[in-house]
């Protein structure tokens, strides 16, 4: 009977309100402080994603100008009646196509190579 007046007492008393009270308390607080590490993270992840994209728009701007004053020398030159060595120039990705590609380490079959032989048997 002594734990069933206790709890009684503990209950009405204001104890358990006060447990409740607490515990809700404690659970809003860890729950905005996760949001607020939330938006710290997003803030972060934002102010990068802006740097990266004005790094990449200035990067555009210096190609495209160098790209304008080379065909720039390139007219100045044919106006004079010189040719521009090379005459066209060709892209490194279009030499890169035609270059025969070298072989691992010394001489190694490549993956496609093993896999030809190993069905062929």
């Amino acid at each position: 009977m002594e734990i069933t007046s206790e709890l009684i007492t503990f209950v009405v008393g204001g104890g358990l309100a006060a447990l409740i009270t607490a515990a809700t308390r404690g659970y809003r607080s860890v729950r905005a402080g996760a949001r607020a590490s939330t938006r710290e993270v997003v803030k972060d992840l934002a102010a990068a994603r802006d740097a990266a994209e004005d790094r990449e728009a200035r990067v555009r701007r210096d190609r495209d100008y160098w790209r304008s004053v080379a065909g720039d020398y390139g007219y100045q030159l044919r106006s004079a009646g010189l040719v521009p060595d090379p005459e066209k120039p060709r892209q490194p990705s279009e030499v890169e196509a035609e270059r025969p590609r070298r072989r691992r380490n010394g001489g190694e079959p490549t993956t496609g190579e093993i896999r030809r032989v190993r069905d062929e048997q």
